[in-house]
């Protein structure tokens, strides 16, 4: 399983690790932040969460 870093906005410096292939879309957040939802493992549950890059810095990190 591949593992993507990203630094969680208002987070206090907290890193969040996400699997790419779970991503289900990304929002602009303002300020340049994203939002990230991604499905959970069973496909049932999702999370939601919001970093600290802008959405074209996401995708390029989620795409390498």
């Amino acid at each position: 399983m591949r593992l993507i870093a990203f630094r969680v906005a208002g987070g206090g410096g907290r890193i969040v690790h996400i699997n790419p292939t779970q991503v289900v879309c990304l929002l602009e957040a303002g300020d340049g932040r994203t939002q990230i939802v991604t499905t959970g493992l069973t496909g049932e549950t999702s999370m939601s969460l919001i970093v600290e890059s802008d959405p074209a810095d996401v995708a390029a990190k989620l795409q390498a």
